[in-house]
């Protein structure tokens, strides 16, 4: 290369940060309950039906279950405590989840027991077999039409809740992975070999 010559340097624009908000099934705090910090500057919404099942699931026989519904509720407490209904409704400040040069994350608790059919948005039927999982849904899917310009996804753990939303005209559905190193598992060693 001449020494002479320029160095050519493209200028290259960043694209604007999306608004992303995840929408949090149960089970993903008796997962990780400290999973609401795992999502950074995004804000986290989490459904009044899942704060009723945390509740019903503290009571349980089996101790390892109850003891991290009762964890997820006990880390939940700090963030909502001092927030007014209408300021935890529309997103409270998660300490923790701060970034350099980014706003912190925001929780809010939505309170789905007052979500109705509406001809607009499509609407699971909240009939008692299914009402939990589906007023989740319904959560993540009336979001996504009253947002259309913004990211929203449903995090669950649950493989037939992520595709009853798919199905449903959910366009980002994800199972939650903080804990997963590697993206891909089945591309792990198995530990053994067939000779």
């Amino acid at each position: 290369m001449d020494s002479g010559s320029a160095l050519r340097v493209e200028k290259t624009t960043l694209k604007p940060v999306i608004k992303k908000t995840y929408v949090l099934d149960t089970n993903v705090l008796l997962h990780d309950p400290t999973a609401v910090t795992a999502f950074k500057q995004h804000h986290v919404v989490i459904p009044m039906t899942v704060l009723e099942e945390l509740d019903h699931i503290k009571d349980r026989r089996d101790k390892t279950v109850s003891r991290d519904a009762r964890r997820a509720s006990q880390l939940l407490a700090p963030v909502v405590d001092s927030a007014t209904p209408q300021a935890l409704q529309e997103g409270v400040e998660v300490p923790g989840t701060e970034l350099e040069g980014l706003t912190p994350g925001t929780l809010a608790i939505y309170p789905d027991q007052l979500l109705a059919d509406n001809s607009e948005v499509p609407y699971l039927d909240d009939t008692q077999a299914q009402a939990n999982d589906n007023r989740i849904i319904n959560v993540a899917l009336r979001l996504q039409v009253e947002n259309p310009e913004e990211f929203v996804c449903l995090v669950t753990k649950d493989i037939n809740m992520r595709i009853k939303a798919k199905g449903s005209g959910l366009v980002h559905v994800e199972d939650y992975r903080r804990d997963r190193v590697l993206d891909d598992i089945d591309l792990l060693a198995k530990g053994y070999e067939h000779i």
